[in-house]
């Protein structure tokens, strides 16, 4: 067992801030910041429920993701219908989303996950100019280049912990310009949202301190010491509702143009795990890079670099191995959506979740970030082809 260890993702908080305004960032959208990515995605919800007339709206989601998605639905009242992923993928199946949309969608989620994004041209085709919302939910994922962009009428972004951004809260709901001149309904009230707000020194002297805190404990030598603390509950998956939908905090505000910026010039260890896991012994053991099935580009960005092996009992060995030498593995959510605990009574099953049962079994995820060094990245390595070779 090691003292330190690796955070599984997070990205240090940059706290210069920067005269570029955030629409440049963004310029076919109009944005509204608020307080987190899931008060972003309940506000996209809404927008999608005012263009339509409907007493019980649902929603299309993935049945592997964060029980956040449900929060978001729970809050704009709709209900959400989980559809099941496609055969070794976190794509959901496109045959199922078609079947599960009734004349009550109102909306359907093409999460991005771990910087791997959806299908989006082919989510268009099945909604094939129906009055249903296709909304990019990006909370894993961020433009790290001029040259990517959104391609829906609405997206969101989130700056929570763990994030591509991480500004330790914050979200933003991104709505195309064209979208709101073609609606027919009337756009959601978000001048109060929207409104600049100015810090106070107080709030700004407790941020600081925050995010200072907050850069500290991504250090390995310390994260080592924090995630043995058995009362933090770290990495646990739950569902937490959302209570309201507020601004987002004034000095978040302030510093996310500088941090996106950050973000965009900084690279990471994708690449790198991208060649460990084209490793020949790799991939004829069937342990399969989830970004290059997905067709992420080699030079991609991810927030985690999520690998699926061949059976459960694989992954848990490998994870057992990787935490011990702190190498900042996870078995991410560890359940598809509608079994972690307060969801089934929340959402609805379109048929099954099967593959998404399966998936949560089988996938690990590995850090990406800026303290991933050479020599973790090689320990990584040996303990894959340890285990396959012992198989």
């Amino acid at each position: 067992m090691t003292l330190s260890a690796l955070v599984p993702t997070g990205s240090r908080v940059k706290l210069s801030a920067s005269d570029t305004e955030l629409d440049t960032f963004f310029p076919e959208y109009a944005l509204t910041p608020c307080a987190s990515g899931t008060a972003a995605l309940a506000l996209a919800i809404q927008q999608a429920c005012l263009d339509r007339d409907i007493a019980q709206p649902e929603v299309i989601l993935p049945a592997y993701g964060c029980p956040d998605l449900i929060a978001a639905c729970e809050f704009a009242q709709v209900r959400p219908i989980l559809v099941d992923l496609q055969t070794s993928t976190s794509w959901m199946d496109l045959s199922l989303v078609a079947s599960a949309i009734t004349q009550n969608t109102v909306a359907i989620v093409a999460v991005a996950f771990l910087g791997i994004r959806e299908r989006i041209s082919d989510l268009q085709q099945i909604i094939d100019g129906r009055a249903i919302a296709l909304i990019e939910d990006s909370a894993q994922w961020c433009p790290s280049s001029k040259t990517e962009h959104y391609n829906t009428e609405l997206a969101i972004m989130s700056f929570g912990r763990g994030k591509p951004v991480s500004m330790i809260g914050g979200g933003l709901l991104l709505i195309k310009r064209s979208q709101s001149k073609r609606s027919k309904s009337k756009p959601l009230q978000t001048a109060s949202l929207s409104k600049p707000q100015k810090p106070s020194l107080l709030a700004t002297l407790k941020y600081k301190v925050k995010a200072r805190l907050f850069n500290a404990i991504l250090q390995p030598f310390v994260y080592g010491f924090v995630s043995k603390l058995p009362f933090l509950s770290i990495g646990e998956t739950r569902y937490k509702p959302l209570d309201s939908i507020e601004p987002m905090p004034a000095d978040i505000e302030l510093l996310l143009s500088a941090n996106l910026a950050e973000y965009q010039n900084k690279s990471d260890r994708s690449e790198q795990l991208r060649n460990i896991m084209a490793n020949e012994l790799i991939v004829k053991a069937g342990v399969l890079d989830l970004g290059a099935v997905c067709g992420v580009s080699k030079n991609q960005k991810q927030l985690r670099f999520p690998i699926l092996f061949p059976t459960g009992e694989q992954r848990d060995e490998c994870l057992r191995l990787m935490l011990s030498q702190g190498l900042g593995a996870s078995a991410m959510y560890g359940k598809s959506l509608f079994n972690i605990d307060q969801v089934s009574t929340k959402a609805s099953l379109h048929q099954a979740d099967t593959v998404a049962q399966d998936f949560a079994k089988r996938v690990l995820t590995l850090p990406t970030h800026e303290f991933v060094n050479d020599h973790h990245l090689k320990k990584m390595e040996r303990i894959i082809k340890d285990l396959i070779q012992s198989a």
